[in-house]
């Protein structure tokens, strides 16, 4: 019988564990903990980009505010005295052109030349 024991002991086996099974559960856990860091990722965009939206969305009712024209009222200045000037008149004159000379000139020398 102890040829039947011994026998027995090398059929017999233990409970063990693959590393697979192992490595899926901390895939698990490595899956879920990346996925709540991107939600929180997500969800700090999603604040951000509301928030952003609202922020512009004000700065357009503050242009829009500022751009409707307001009427202002006629501003009312001293009245101006107009009095007359104690100045003379400006005698007015022809202006002497060289051009006037020279032709004066030539016609002198024409004439001149002429009555020679």
């Amino acid at each position: 019988m102890s040829s039947v024991e011994a026998d027995s002991s090398v059929s017999e086996f233990s409970e063990f564990e693959l590393k697979t099974a192992k490595r899926v559960v901390q895939r698990e856990a490595y899956e879920t903990v990346l996925k709540q860091r991107q939600d929180e990722i997500d969800n700090a965009r999603r604040q951000e980009e509301l928030a952003k939206a609202a922020e512009e969305k004000a700065e357009v009712e503050r242009l829009r505010r500022e751009a409707v024209h307001h009427a202002e009222p006629i501003k009312h200045y001293k009245s101006v005295l107009i009095r007359r000037s104690e100045r003379p008149l400006t005698r007015p004159m022809t202006p002497e052109f060289k051009t006037d000379t020279r032709l004066r000139s030539r016609n002198q020398e024409a004439d001149s030349f002429m009555s020679s």
